[in-house]
């Protein structure tokens, strides 16, 4: 006996649908170039690995947290961000609610270059989490080479 496809059709086109919903987005800026750093002044940088998990998921971040400013971090995206020495805090928040849910802080140092990972992961039922870790240069570097520039969200 044979089961013809029909009936699951319409689930097909749905899952095919949402799939399109669903597909990762990378970033397209200009590739990785280490940012000339002012005398007194750090660097870091905060980049995201593609990962399959919650890669269609966007992370906002405001950098510095306090100027209400946003970035989208997607997938092989990175963002280069010139401070003075000090402690800054950077603010993540949720696509779609805006709703915020995670920080990362440091005390930055005159002339440091720090590396820091912003991976989603999933947190509670349905809920998301942003997992901030910094990562030593040597591993960095390799890694964040081929990524590219993420840009300020549209106003």
């Amino acid at each position: 006996m044979r089961i013809s496809p029909l009936p699951f059709l319409p689930l097909l086109l749905a899952l095919g649908v949402a799939s399109c919903a669903l597909t990762p987005k990378s970033a397209s800026g200009p590739v990785f170039v280490a940012e000339q750093v002012p005398p007194g002044k750090a660097v870091i940088y905060f980049y995201r690995p593609k990962a399959f998990a919650l890669s269609a998921r966007t992370v906002f971040l405001s950098i510095p947290k306090e100027a209400d400013n946003c970035f989208a971090m997607v997938n092989n995206g990175y963002k280069g961000y010139v401070a003075g020495p000090g402690p800054v805090t950077i603010g993540a928040a949720e696509v779609g609610t805006g709703k915020a849910f995670s920080d990362f802080s440091a005390t930055l140092k005159a002339g440091e270059t720090r590396y820091v990972t912003v991976k989603p992961e999933p947190a509670g039922i349905g809920g998301i989490a942003v997992k901030f870790q910094e990562v030593p240069a040597g591993d960095a570097l390799p890694e964040i080479k081929e990524f590219r520039l993420i840009d300020a969200c549209p106003k």
